[in-house]
């Protein structure tokens, strides 16, 4: 009977995605060894936002200023460009690995209507100056040896941007040829031909379909695709292969590939634009003894005690995390978790096994702007207010003296050092604990008041509607902002200003749950208004912002005309112009005649 039920599931999966790719073109043509795929389903997004909204904006008027034919044509129906967007573009990330440029490409996917009439259309636009290149079914559009290149069939086009162009021709003008420098006007030529050879043979690779790629048969892949969403987005997890350079300067750096194993690799985010939110639908696919694990072990629900003991006021932020010890205690037990644990304590002289050991299954860290600051917190009171609590419950008061000690001695070497006793100069936080609990906080008074405090407060509604999940987190826009635009007076902030402040409400990501081979999550964007679509909002702010842009320069240019306008002089007539008298003439001095003496 279980053998039934597995041949069932894969005739099913692979009906899903012969389906699948009869229904997607694209797909055939996505490089197998892409990092990150993301699906934009344009005529979705468009159709949040109405046409007149669009016509009646500072940024549809811009663009019409000079519109042109194309341009005109576009507005008025996408396809008469040629263009299809019934179905969804694609954006591509492919890691480059070399190692003399290594670094990430990106490459645009859309499928064409009119593949004629597209020609045409990039012919006009193109101009004398940058001819198409024809090879077969093939034609590729050049801009220049370092920007983005153009390339269609009769089925798709895409547009690409290389990696390490730049570096390239910088080495190729500092290259010698036999110890003797090459003239340059032959160093640029032979440049330019590889690399646009490279360009080329790139853009018949992307524009081959190989429809038994990799995708084909990604079983979290068609799963994405076949879900409903504005933005899907499918990423393997692989670090930029620039990011390797800093190894050598940040050996922590070289520990991420061990975590991404742990962790899994294939990673899937679904963005949704609905009426008043932003929603994100992310799933970790796990790998197979991460997968063991949480099946033995499945997630917690949400612990809110450390939450109830938060004093009254407004949560500007709050990190919120229950879970399961005995996943960590296993996890800890893998040659993976021990080689990362190895590797950490070579850079930092620390047992961080000894955390799981003091610690219980849940933790909080929260800042709140308190209703009431008690007279002698000088240390709120600087921070107008705002309290930063971090709270851990304990479990084995032995344990956690063992490792305060530890965490003592390691705070005390950083601030004694040269460079920690510049960085650790003016943080000292407070640390209070007892049998049951530690708590750290930027105020004596507040650690002090937490730790006494008899955890009956309420909680807020949006936690109390997420408990049954292991974690959850929580920034409140509205107050941050507010917060921070705390300094502008209601009189000298601006309509905009204003506007933006409360445009915002609040973010909210909970999740941790573990389900069909993977941890989802769900991440909330909200605003302030509830009714109208979140991308409506969203390009009502960009054109807000273009709008006072607009003014502005008109108000400068205004003013620069103002500045530059000839005030012809004022002639009075001759009645009316006072003539002064002639000055007098200058005296003669007086000589006086000489006098004879006589002898």
């Amino acid at each position: 009977m279980k053998l039934k039920s597995i041949l069932l599931a894969a005739v099913t999966l692979m009906q899903q995605a012969f389906g699948f790719s009869q229904t997607h073109p694209l797909v055939k043509y996505l490089p197998g060894d892409a990092s990150m795929v993301m699906s934009i389903n344009l005529s979705d997004l468009a159709h949040k936002i109405s046409g007149e909204s669009f016509r009646q904006s500072a940024i549809y008027r811009e663009l019409m200023k000079n519109p042109g034919e194309e341009l005109n044509a576009f507005f008025s129906d996408p396809s008469a460009l040629g263009l299809d967007f019934s179905s969804a573009v694609f954006l591509v990330t492919v890691p480059d690995s070399t190692k003399e440029y290594p670094g990430i490409s990106i490459h645009l996917f859309g499928l064409l209507k009119d593949e004629p009439l597209f020609a045409n259309t990039m012919k006009k636009l193109a101009g004398d100056k940058s001819p198409i290149n024809v090879y077969g079914t093939n034609k590729i559009l050049f801009t220049s040896y370092d920007g983005p290149t153009l390339a269609w069939n009769k089925e798709i086009f895409v547009i690409n941007v290389p990696t390490g162009r730049r570096s390239m021709m910088r080495d190729i003008y500092s290259a010698t040829e036999d110890s003797v420098k090459v003239d340059m006007d032959k160093r640029i030529k032979a440049a330019a031909e590889m690399i646009s050879k490279m360009q080329r043979n790139l853009c018949f690779e992307l524009l081959t379909p190989h429809p038994q790629n990799s995708f084909s048969h990604n079983s979290s892949f068609i799963n994405l695709l076949t879900t409903a969403g504005d933005i899907k987005i499918w990423n393997t997890g692989t670090l930029n292969p620039a990011f390797n350079k800093f190894n050598k300067i940040l050996p922590i750096a070289g520990l991420a590939s061990k975590l991404q194993a742990l962790s899994g690799k294939n990673k899937t985010i679904v963005i949704n634009f609905e009426n008043g939110k932003i929603t994100a639908q992310s799933k970790n696919y796990q790998s197979e003894m991460m997968a063991s694990l949480y099946n033995k072990y499945p997630p917690v629900h949400l612990n809110t005690d450390l939450v109830r003991r938060l004093p009254k006021g407004k949560i500007l932020g709050l990190v919120n995390i229950s879970y399961n010890p005995e996943i960590s205690k296993e996890l800890m037990q893998q040659k993976d978790m021990k080689e990362l644990a190895e590797g950490l304590k070579k850079m930092i002289p620390f047992d961080f096994s000894g955390i799981n050991a003091a610690f219980k299954n849940n933790m909080m860290l929260a800042v709140i702007q308190s209703d009431e600051v008690l007279p002698g917190d000088s240390a709120t009171q600087k921070m107008r207010g705002i309290q930063v609590i971090l709270a851990m419950p304990i479990a084995d008061k032995t344990k956690f003296s063992e490792l305060k000690a530890a965490v003592s001695h390691i705070v005390d070497s950083l601030k004694n050092s040269e460079m920690g006793s510049k960085t650790f100069k003016d943080f000292d936080p407070a640390v209070r604990y007892n049998d049951s609990l530690f708590v750290i906080s930027l105020s004596p008074d507040a650690a002090t008041a937490f730790l006494n405090s008899n955890g009956s407060n309420s909680i807020p509604d949006w936690m109390q509607a997420n408990t049954n999940h292991p974690i959850l987190m929580s920034i409140n826009l509205k107050e941050i902002l507010g917060f921070a635009m705390g300094k502008l007076s209601p009189g000298k902030r601006g309509m905009e200003e204003q506007k933006f402040m409360n445009m915002f409400d609040q973010m909210i990501i909970y999740g941790g749950d573990y389900e069909n081979g993977g941890l989802n999550s769900q991440m909330e964007f909200r605003f302030s208004n509830p009714n109208d679509n979140a991308l409506k909002q969203l390009f009502d702010l960009v054109n807000m912002m273009a709008e006072q842009s607009g003014n502005s320069r008109e108000k400068l240019r205004m003013e620069n005309n103002e500045n530059k306008k000839f005030t012809p002089p004022v002639i009075l007539k001759d009645e009316e112009v006072e003539i002064p008298p002639p000055p007098p003439p200058p005296k003669k001095p007086v000589t006086k005649p000489k006098t004879k003496i006589k002898n």
